[in-house]
């Protein structure tokens, strides 16, 4: 049986990611895999108000992040789908609303205006698709924005 998380791959350049209303384009190649969230059964290790924290892919425990709008890391229900991505030293997990591929002829990357960009603004693009806008980043980069905008327990940074 095919999931519905797997996404086709043949020709695509780029995965879609949409949370919060926000989509985020990735490599392609910096995917590892979709897990549908429906599909996790006792594979989704989940926190004492039942929020998912981690999964297991390939015999590994990856940490999972939900994040706001505003890339900031946020408590809430579990979202359709856990896109994970590997970055030079981890995986991690995303949950998402809508995982897709997108053929690298349907993306047009340009530079962040130059009004948003300061010295620590990270590697991130604006990625236009036929159906809207998004950000596109390195797997690299959404690490780190999700270290950068972690709030601990005391909702400091």
């Amino acid at each position: 049986m095919k999931s519905r998380a797997q996404p086709e791959r043949a020709g695509a350049g780029y995965i879609a990611a949409t949370f919060d209303d926000v989509t985020l384009v990735l490599d392609q190649d910096e995917a590892e895999a979709v897990i549908d969230t429906n599909d996790l059964g006792s594979e989704g290790f989940t926190d004492s108000a039942n929020r998912l924290v981690v999964v297991e892919h390939n015999d590994e425990s990856v940490p999972v992040v939900r994040l706001s709008n505003i890339f900031q890391r946020q408590d809430g229900k579990t979202r359709a789908f856990v896109l994970i991505v590997h970055t030079s030293h981890y995986r991690l997990g995303l949950m998402c609303d809508v995982v897709r591929t997108v053929a690298a002829t349907k993306v047009r990357l340009e530079p962040l205006p130059a009004c948003m960009q300061t010295p620590a603004t990270l590697a991130i693009s604006v990625a236009h698709l036929q159906d809207g806008i998004g950000f596109h980043c390195s797997a690299e980069a959404l690490a780190q924005m999700t270290r950068t905008n972690q709030v601990d327990d005391d909702g400091d940074r």
